[in-house]
């Protein structure tokens, strides 16, 4: 950053040939002026400002990167970022006001790889609509406020690398679907309100580096077929309720330490996490 403040020069709405853009960690302020005319713009960060106001309705046509995390932006996410065929990366992380849900037109946007909007107040559900996302590597929806169950429709996201979903108000089962990613390697869901077993489906990927389940409502036994993709040491955590073969510590939330060895074989020898005692 150059430690640029006030807002954002009217000049570069001057620039149609301006194709990148990057005004990353300044002390600009004020609303995201009109852009949809910078034509050939393909990048554009104004991330780690202090802007208000709401994420524009119109953007520049051929944008295919678009960071603005960390800002002040509030007013939640528009159904018209659907409309941008050309996104591949969304960065909106840290806008903790911007409110509103996940709109189901993100579902439009084929080149989309990565879409992160982390502690930003999300609420309500997640739209089936993600599903279409075929090329989606990163999904970080983690710290906000999201309800419901995890649509089966993530079974068809083929390329997923990275599902962080942790510190919201999921409930529900994790859906079996998950085990057709082959790609999924982080599945990051601790902290959440899940219940039931998990599946043995997500056993299928071809390897597991971080699979954290702990902080819900997990019974049943972790599936041995999970357990022999493990790569590293620390790459499966769970509940101290949940029994585990592989698991080098569990996570003790819903019962007592002192109960732990009565109703969860898998805890014994194991680090008790957050125990209260």
């Amino acid at each position: 950053g150059n430690r640029l403040q006030g807002s954002i020069p009217f000049v570069f709405r001057l620039l149609p040939s301006l194709s990148y853009l990057d005004m990353t960690n300044n002390l600009l302020s004020g609303a995201i002026p009109d852009l949809e005319h910078l034509e050939s713009l393909e990048f554009l960060s104004l991330a780690k400002n202090s802007l208000t106001g709401q994420i524009p309705r119109i953007l520049p046509s051929n944008l295919k990167e678009l960071r603005l995390n960390e800002n002040n932006l509030n007013g939640g996410i528009p159904s018209e970022i659907g409309n941008y065929q050309q996104l591949g990366h969304i960065d909106l992380n840290g806008n903790r006001v911007l409110g509103g849900t996940i709109p189901s037109e993100l579902g439009n946007l084929s080149l989309l790889h990565t879409f992160e909007v982390v502690s930003s107040s999300i609420v309500g559900s997640l739209p089936t609509e993600l599903g279409n996302l075929e090329k989606l590597r990163t999904l970080t929806l983690s710290g906000n406020k999201i309800v419901d169950r995890l649509p089966t429709e993530f079974g068809n996201l083929e390329n997923l690398e990275i599902l962080d979903l942790k510190f919201n108000f999921f409930n529900g089962t994790v859906p079996s679907s998950l085990g057709q990613i082959n790609s999924l390697h982080t599945l990051l869901v601790q902290f959440n309100f899940f219940t039931g077993a998990i599946p043995s489906e997500l056993g299928n990927t071809r390897e597991i580096k971080h699979f954290y389940f702990d902080w819900n409502r997990f019974t049943g036994k972790l599936p041995e077929a999970i357990c022999t993709k493990v790569k590293y040491p620390d790459a499966l955590q769970v509940d101290c309720i949940v029994e585990c073969s592989c698991c080098k510590g569990c996570s003790n939330t819903l019962i007592k330490e002192d109960n732990c060895r009565v109703l969860a074989r898998s805890c014994e020898n194991k680090t008790i996490i957050g125990s209260d005692g």
